[in-house]
């Protein structure tokens, strides 16, 4: 059930590489710690896991397999997560020199960190093609188990991931602690943070794949 310790050894190599390029998910999780602490990027960054193993989940079971077979759900999923992108980055914008942004406002104020989180790795359509067409590659052939192999390598990339933005964070929060007037001018809290994801979603739009 279990690949051999060559094909892990690949795989933990090529996917520490994959995991150390920034996405959404991982400046996300920078943001929250450059601009609310230490203790909120964690909670962005458990939210980010569980949002990643739920495609995992998916992948496994070959959810992810049927969603991107039919072009109308693959498409309302790109465009909802590209939405939720651009939310997200319009709510940096917005932000107020108090510090409350527009997700803390009125019914948006129970929408945490680690619930956005969440939200950024299940609505992201391109994990699913990522783990569908990586995957595959490190399961060995003549197993009986193929599902069982994806699900743990799954969980393996998943745990990788977590130790890279948990790295990621914690130089953030050193970084933020030196540099606190950079970190809290507008153009790093709210004009560049903004600009990311709505590029993220802008680009998600009109992606080919």
């Amino acid at each position: 059930m279990i690949p051999s310790m060559e094909t892990l050894l690949v795989f933990i190599i090529t996917s520490t590489i994959a995991c150390l390029i920034p996405g959404p998910a991982v400046i996300y999780a920078i943001l929250q710690t450059t601009s609310k602490g230490f203790k909120c990027g964690m909670d962005a960054v458990w939210g980010l896991q569980v949002g990643f193993f739920l495609q995992v989940l998916a992948a496994a079971c070959g959810l992810s397999v049927l969603i991107l077979k039919s072009t109308v759900i693959f498409g309302f999923l790109k465009i909802i997560g590209a939405a939720y992108l651009i939310y997200l980055g319009l709510s940096f914008v917005i932000t107020k020199d108090s510090g409350e942004d527009m997700s803390t406002l009125s019914h948006q104020k129970k929408i945490t960190p680690f619930t956005k989180g969440i939200l950024i790795n299940i609505l992201n359509p391109k994990i699913a093609i990522f783990f569908i067409s990586y995957l595959p590659q490190f399961v060995d052939e003549a197993s009986r188990t193929p599902i069982a192999q994806i699900f743990l390598l799954g969980i393996l990339f998943s745990l990788l991931g977590t130790a890279v933005c948990i790295f990621y964070i914690l130089l953030a929060s050193k970084a933020s602690n030196k540099l606190q007037f950079f970190f809290k001018s507008s153009l790093f809290k709210r004009w560049l943070p903004g600009s990311i994801f709505i590029g993220f979603g802008v680009r998600l739009v009109f992606s080919n794949e």
